[in-house]
């Protein structure tokens, strides 16, 4: 069974059947299904940015500190190093959803 989320990082939407209103920096956590809905919040509204993430949980061990989360305490020695040495990643291209319907 995996599990779903939707975070979003800028306006208003509306998340499943009920169309549920997620805001700015929330976190959606979906139920059981194999469809996503997400739509704007308002007729008049710019759309929203956000984040769809959906996976099969792992079961792992978690380690985590600040926005760090690993699954060993030396694999987050590692990340604060790759952080520090300006080896992180980052998102250069933004999702934008103005309407979504399924």
């Amino acid at each position: 069974m995996s599990t779903a989320l939707v975070y979003v990082f800028e306006g208003d939407g509306r998340v499943g059947d009920a169309g549920t209103v997620v805001g700015d920096g929330q976190l959606a956590v979906l139920g059981a299904g194999n469809t996503i809905r997400l739509r704007a919040a308002g007729a008049l509204t710019k759309g929203a940015r956000l984040l769809r993430l959906a996976g099969v949980p792992l079961h792992d061990p978690v380690a985590r500190y600040g926005p760090f989360v690993m699954n060993t305490p030396q694999e987050l020695q590692q990340a604060f190093r790759d952080y520090q040495s300006e080896k992180m990643g980052e998102i250069t291209r933004p999702a934008h959803v103005v309407c979504t319907t399924l």
